[in-house]
């Protein structure tokens, strides 16, 4: 856990967590690390972004390749 969400954690420190927004029904991918975010940078410019977050409003609308590839990153 961190953040008070379901966490994959690597020597301490947070690689990627998961969350679900309150107000309305999403799947939240949440990209800690800066060099995973810059390495895939224009694929994240058509997402729905927070912070470090990538949103996703409908199930049917997850980019499963994208988050496939930004974990293998955090190897």
């Amino acid at each position: 856990m961190a953040y008070g969400m379901p966490a994959y954690e690597r020597d301490g420190a947070c690689e990627i967590a998961f969350a679900s927004q309150k107000q309305y029904i999403s799947i939240s991918f949440y990209l800690m690390r800066s060099d995973v975010r810059e390495a895939f940078e224009e694929r994240l410019a058509e997402q729905n972004m927070g912070k470090g977050c990538l949103r996703f409003r409908r199930p049917a609308s997850i980019d499963f390749d994208l988050l496939a590839r930004s974990g293998r990153r955090t190897r």
